[in-house]
């Protein structure tokens, strides 16, 4: 069983074959043309509109492909976006995403980012950050007594 992302780029390389055939089919019909040969023409036309039908169903498909990657890729990220405004356990967190990505490699890893980053903000108070020292204004006139 391929990915979206594998059959992408194995219908990528099989269109790639396909205009490399389609050029030498094209430089074989221009060579039966110079030589007058019907037979060979006709015979190499017909192999042409067969490469053309394949390179147009394979450039369909890529679309396809291309789309249905791009639809998950949206998906993940409002799932994340929806995990991440919400205020939820851990443990609720991450059955919603394996309940809406199911279990994939990359939900996987998501899912062990939140519980590192569930042990981090324990162990550091929050996540808010100390704020930064004042700094003197440079109209401030600064006293020094002596004594």
């Amino acid at each position: 069983m391929t990915t979206v992302k594998e059959e992408l780029e194995n219908n990528l390389a099989k269109l790639n074959e396909t205009n490399k055939d389609l050029a030498k089919e094209n430089a074989k019909l221009e060579q039966a043309k110079e030589d007058n040969d019907e037979f060979q023409i006709d015979r190499i036309s017909s192999r042409i509109r067969e490469l053309e039908s394949e390179r147009s169903a394979r450039i369909e498909t890529i679309n396809i492909n291309r789309e249905k990657l791009r639809s998950q890729l949206v998906r993940f990220k409002q799932t994340i976006h929806k995990m991440l405004n919400e205020d939820k356990t851990l443990g609720e967190r991450i059955r919603t995403l394996f309940r809406e990505q199911g279990i994939t490699i990359v939900s996987v890893l998501t899912a062990f980012g939140m519980i590192i980053g569930v042990i981090v903000e324990t162990f550091t108070g929050g996540t808010t950050s100390p704020a930064p020292a004042p700094s003197p204004s440079p109209h401030q006139k600064v006293v020094y007594k002596t004594g």
